[in-house]
C-alpha cells in the first residue's frame, strides 16, 4: 500500500520516534512509505531507514498557504492510501482529504496521555474533525476511553495499540560508576525536579558518592530548563548530573547506564521506557498512562507514586544496593518487551486498521 505518515517534526520526542519506527517497519514489509514532516527537520532524520521517501516542508504556521499548497501537490502525486497523521498533524490532513475528495483512509495517531485534562473548548476542534477519521490509534487506556467518548468515530474504529521499540544492537560499557538515564525531553510533564531531588537524596542522605544521573532529551532553552540548572546548583549535585539534550544515539546511552527512570506526572506510552526494556537496563517508573502495566505492574520494575522524590530515591537506592539482582530484572524486563512490545506485534494490529 502507499502510506503517509504526518508529524510536525522529527526533533527527539516519543511521537516522532514512533513515526521513524511505524514507517522503517512498513518499508521492511513491502508497503512504499512517504514521510511528510510539516514544520522542520531534526535529529531523528538520521534514523530513518534509505527507502522511506521523506518531504520537509518549513511550514511557519497553520496559515501558511504556500506551504499547505506544497502538501496538496505531494499528496494528488503520491496518491496515498492511507494518510497516518500524528497529533496536531492531523488538522491539516484534515483538510487535504475534504480539498482533494481522495478516498484514502484517515488515521488520527493520538499520542497526548493527557487529553482528559485538556477543557473541552481546547478540545472541540478534533472532535469536530474526527466526523472525517477512519481510525483512531491511541496509546493507553484513558485515551481509548476518552476518545469513544468523545470523538465522532465509531467505537470500533478506535484502537488501543502499544507503541514499540526499534533499536540497533546495545554494547554494554562497564564504569565505575553507577549511572542513572533519564530518556526524557526537559518538559513539566517529565519532572525531572523530582529526580533530581531525589538523587540529592541518593547522595546526601543514603551517601551513594558513586552515582551520576544523565538527563539525555531535547532542551528548549526555556524557563524550566533554567530552573532546572538552578535547582541542580543550589541541591549542590552538578557533579553527579550530565545534561545532554536530544541524542540521536541512544543505543550508546543505554550501553552505558546502569539504571533507568521516568518520573513524569503524565504519560501516554513512553517510548522511552520501553527503549530501557532493549537495553537490559532495571527500572524505576511513576505510576502515570501505561507506564505500570509496561512493567507487569511490578513484576519487571518498582512503580512508585509520581511527585514523591522520597519513594523514588528509596527505589533507586534498591537496585543499587542490590546490582546483580537488578541486572536479572533488566533481563526479564527485556524479554517482556520484546515478547509484548514488538513490532510484528504492532504490525498486526494495524494491518487490520488499513486493510479493512
Amino acid at each position: 500500500m502507499r502510506i503517509i505518515q504526518f508529524i510536525d517534526s522529527l526533533d527527539a520526542g516519543g511521537a516522532e520516534r514512533m513515526v521513524v519506527n511505524i514507517s522503517n517497519v512498513l518499508v521492511e514489509e513491502g508497503h512504499k512509505v512517504l514521510l511528510v514532516v510539516s514544520r522542520k527537520n531534526g535529529i531523528l532524520i538520521e534514523q530513518v531507514a534509505p527507502n522511506v521517501n521523506v518531504e520537509v516542508l518549513n511550514k511557519k504556521s497553520f496559515w501558511d498557504l504556500h506551504t499547505f499548497w506544497k502538501i496538496l501537490k505531494i499528496v494528488f502525486h503520491f496518491r496515498p492510501d492511507v494518510i497516518h497523521s500524528h497529533s496536531s498533524s492531523i488538522y491539516w490532513s484534515v483538510l487535504i482529504k475534504i480539498l482533494l475528495n481522495f478516498k484514502f483512509k484517515l488515521i488520527y495517531h493520538e499520542h497526548n496521555g493527557n487529553r482528559s485534562s485538556i477543557s473541552m473548548l481546547k478540545n472541540l476542534p478534533l472532535v469536530f474533525s474526527s466526523i472525517l477519521f477512519n481510525s483512531v490509534i491511541v496509546v493507553n487506556e484513558n485515551l481509548y476511553q476518552w476518545s469513544r467518548c468523545n470523538l465522532i468515530v465509531k467505537k470500533d474504529k478506535i484502537y488501543f495499540i502499544n507503541n514499540f521499540p526499534l533499536l540497533k544492537k546495545i554494547s554494554k560499557i562497564s564504569s565505575k560508576k553507577i549511572t542513572i538515564l533519564s530518556l526524557a525531553n526537559l518538559r513539566p510533564v517529565k519532572d525531572q525536579f523530582n529526580l533530581i531531588k531525589a538523587l540529592s537524596i541518593l547522595v546526601y542522605e543514603y551517601g551513594f558518592k558513586n552515582v551520576e544521573l544523565i538527563l539525555a532529551g531535547k532542551a528548549y532553552n526555556d524557563l524550566f530548563q533554567h530552573n532546572l540548572k538552578a535547582e541542580i546548583l543550589n541541591l549542590n549535585i552538578a557533579n553527579y548530573v550530565t545534561i545532554y539534550g536530544q541524542v540521536n544515539k541512544i543505543e550508546e546511552m543505554l550501553g552505558r547506564s546502569d539504571i533507568g527512570v521516568l518520573s513524569s506526572v503524565y504519560e501516554g506510552l513512553p517510548v522511552s521506557l520501553l527503549e530501557y526494556g532493549l537495553g537490559g537496563l532495571p527500572v524505576v517508573v511513576t505510576d502515570v498512562g501505561q507506564c505500570s502495566e509496561v512493567i507487569g505492574n511490578g513484576k519487571y520494575g518498582i512503580v512508585v507514586p509520581p511527585k514523591n522524590p522520597q519513594l523514588l530515591a528509596q527505589a533507586i537506592s534498591r537496585l543499587i544496593l542490590n546490582l546483580d539482582a537488578s541486572k536479572e530484572l533488566g533481563l526479564q524486563f527485556k524479554k517482556h518487551v520484546i515478547n509484548e512490545y514488538g513490532p510484528k506485534k504492532f504490525l498486526r494490529s494495524y494491518h487490520e486498521i488499513i486493510f479493512n
